[in-house]
């Protein structure tokens, strides 16, 4: 896997012979909103310069913390709703509950997004562009 990003908080790697990108969020917790933008901006330059109309986007939010924080959560979302679109995209969570967390967080994501607990499905969906 080739490594584009590599932040504290969000990684984003580009897998070998996939026609898609991985945005994988770590478990460090923000500390502030202007932190939360900062490396939302620069995850957003990288994926603008991938071929981004033609590839797919797995969003990996696995390891995220889970928190309430509302000023967080909607500056997460207008930050994701400033990222390029894909063709597709894979929200990938940890478990059941998250999946509707995920479909409203899903909203403010660019693109067609659908919502996975299962990463061989989530793959799946993404191959089959």
């Amino acid at each position: 896997m080739l490594k584009l990003l590599s932040t504290q908080h969000l990684l984003v790697e580009k897998p070998f012979g996939r026609r898609w990108l991985v945005l994988r969020r770590t478990p460090a917790e923000w500390a502030s909103v202007s932190e939360l933008s900062r490396v939302f901006q620069q995850a957003a330059a990288v994926l603008r310069r991938a071929d981004h109309e033609k590839l797919g986007l797995l969003v990996d939010l696995r390891l995220a913390p889970h928190h309430q924080d509302r000023l967080l959560e909607k500056a997460a979302a207008d930050e994701a709703n400033k990222l390029p679109s894909f063709r597709r995209v894979a929200l990938l969570v940890s478990a059941p509950v998250s999946v509707l967390t995920a479909q409203r967080q899903a909203r403010s994501i660019p693109g067609q997004v659908t919502v996975f607990t299962s990463e061989e499905e989530a793959f799946a969906h993404l191959d089959a562009l």
